[in-house]
């Protein structure tokens, strides 16, 4: 079957358009991921308290990633934790002896937690910075532990000392800033635990950094292709 003029340069043309499109899209790629990791324009935060007036010390997932229980976080991220932070009572212990009841607990404020855990799950965010205080500078001795893993590989923890970031020249001893974050995210392959010392609290504030959506991602595919 032969193939009139017009068809061949119609056919041209379509590609040449495809081909056009790709470098738009890339562009508009480059040009995005240049406007995303522009952090200094950031600065939304999530803050998170945790209490406890166990008289043990209790480790939390303040953000689980894709793992929904204590038995999970375990086995896939090789860390124990005593509970996955929720919005309200996160555990509770009971410490009486002798038949008798003592209850005593870890509770947790943070508006819309359910959804943040879940979001960054499904929404790669990191983190560009952390504000910790707390009632005593002990919880300060605690580290706050990052595991990753993947399906098939547990690729281990790093820990944040935040004693470290004790500032000497401060008198406030009860609060700790920590801004030298590099690469420090929490998605579904990652699971951030904080441990509280007995009877401490810590409120713990996130500034966030760059975040990945799919849902900005295809909706900036789709400008470049047939404008917004």
């Amino acid at each position: 079957m032969k193939h009139s003029i017009s068809d061949r340069f119609n056919g041209v043309a379509a590609s040449l358009r495809s081909k056009a499109n790709r470098i738009a899209a890339k562009a508009s790629g480059e040009s995005a991921l240049a406007m995303i990791f522009d952090e200094s324009m950031m600065n939304a935060s999530v803050r998170i308290k945790l209490s406890s007036d166990c008289s043990t010390s209790k480790r939390i997932a303040v953000f689980p990633g894709a793992l929904s229980t204590k038995e999970a976080i375990s086995a896939v991220a090789g860390l124990q934790v005593d509970a996955i932070a929720v919005e309200g009572t996160v555990l509770t212990v009971d410490e009486g002896t002798g038949g008798t009841t003592d209850n005593h607990y870890v509770k947790c404020t943070c508006p819309n937690l359910a959804f943040i855990q879940d979001e960054f799950s499904h929404a790669p965010q990191r983190i560009s910075g952390i504000q910790l205080q707390t009632d005593n500078e002990a919880q300060f001795f605690e580290p706050i532990e990052i595991a990753e893993f993947n399906a098939v590989r547990n690729f281990g923890a790093e820990e944040i000392k935040p004693s470290q970031y004790l500032d000497p020249a401060n008198s406030n001893k009860t609060l700790v800033l920590i801004n030298d974050l590099k690469h420090f995210q929490l998605d579904r392959n990652h699971v951030m635990v904080v441990t509280l010392a007995p009877g401490r609290s810590l409120d713990i504030s996130l500034t966030l950094g760059a975040r990945l959506s799919a849902g900005q991602l295809l909706q900036d595919a789709a400008c470049a292709v047939i404008g917004c």
